[in-house]
């Protein structure tokens, strides 16, 4: 098992959850805290002889619940299935005695109209909070409300990179706070000498091709770059293979089969290209990738009134995406991430995406 920073937080970090209801947890990427933290509580579950309770980790996207509990399983040689596991849309992977459960927030919500769901909760663990998706802050407020008028034993665990405290502070009682500040490994960022535009047409595709020239020439691992959806993806691909023939590339999207997305996350032995929207900005570990291409866009969905239905709206990403984006690059050791601006543009990002409520 690999070090990572958070290690030398552990024991202090069960101590506090331990003695308190509540704990707020802000930890940079990569610290390890998606993996080490509900790790450390099973095992803790374990020794105390806590067999009733379980442990469950609310994650944004399916891919990442996957991809934890599967690490989680590998590095402490439990079963996958059994002591930890994973319950995603149409991929259930636990059974009766899993106590350490990652779900999507939005299955979560459909199963906490059960109270025996919730008799069965010990420790519900909100895990990168700061995407502040709609169905995290629900789950959220489901779950103080719980604690608050019916199950006074529920701990809650909110774990982020970053995260307005103060405001948390004040809706959760009795809490403690940790927050950890792990040392990056380097990282080189180089920009584009010309501005952003909101618009993916064919200079904006050869522009993406020219850079990953020149970072597959300057690299020795795979590239990721972030894409803003499947339609740039699949129109990037075509792009990609002319500049670099031969090249193999994956692309990591929700549309993609779970099993797909899984392999995509494994070592392997030829070099690639893996073109992925912001599934894989947070919680996904790539161990191959050493440069980031980041497009600096993301397609959001947006309600028309007048039509009365949700459309993608092309977006710029904010400044935190930026940072986490990048970090992909340097995850596992020194990286290059090639942004698609000017460093001038930054001055007009926002710090954070507006949270959905």
């Amino acid at each position: 098992m690999i070090s990572l920073p958070i290690d030398s937080y552990l024991q202090p970090i069960l101590q506090k959850i331990q003695s308190s209801k509540n704990l707020i947890l802000k930890a940079s990427p990569g610290s390890g805290k998606t993996t080490r933290v509900p790790a450390t509580l099973l095992r803790w579950y374990m020794d105390a002889g806590i067999v009733d309770k379980k442990i469950i980790v609310l994650v944004p996207k399916r891919i990442a619940a996957v991809s934890a509990a599967d690490r989680i399983a590998e590095e402490n040689g439990w079963t996958l299935g059994s002591e930890v596991g994973y319950h995603v849309r149409f991929e259930p992977m636990f059974n009766s005695k899993t106590q350490l459960l990652f779900m999507t927030e939005g299955l979560f919500i459909k199963k906490a109209a059960d109270l025996k769901f919730w008799d069965s909760i010990g420790i519900l663990i909100f895990d990168e909070f700061h995407e502040r998706s709609s169905l995290m802050d629900i789950s959220l407020g489901l779950a103080v409300e719980k604690q608050i008028l019916s199950n006074e034993n529920l701990k809650l665990i909110v774990m982020s990179a970053t995260l307005n405290s103060k405001a948390l502070e004040q809706y959760l009682p009795d809490h403690n706070s940790v927050e950890i500040e792990a040392p990056p490994h380097p990282l080189t960022i180089k920009y584009s000498t010309k501005t952003q535009r909101l618009q993916c047409d064919n200079d904006f595709y050869s522009a993406l091709t020219a850079m990953a020239g020149l970072a597959w020439h300057e690299g020795k691992k795979d590239i990721l770059i972030f894409l803003p959806g499947i339609g740039e993806m699949r129109k990037a691909e075509s792009y990609l293979v002319k500049k670099i023939p031969s090249v193999r590339i994956d692309i990591l999207h929700s549309s993609v089969k779970l099993a797909e997305q899984k392999e995509i996350l494994k070592l392997q032995t030829l070099r690639r290209i893996i073109l992925s929207t912001d599934i894989a900005e947070s919680s996904l570990t790539l161990p191959s990738v050493d440069a980031v291409i980041d497009s600096g866009l993301r397609k959001v969905a947006v309600a028309e009134m007048k039509v009365g239905f949700a459309q993608l709206d092309l977006q710029r990403i904010s400044l935190f995406s930026a940072k986490q984006r990048a970090g992909r690059a340097a995850r596992i050791g020194p990286g290059t991430v090639y942004r698609m601006w000017h460093e001038s543009d930054e001055r007009s990002m926002p710090e954070q995406i507006k949270p959905e409520i």
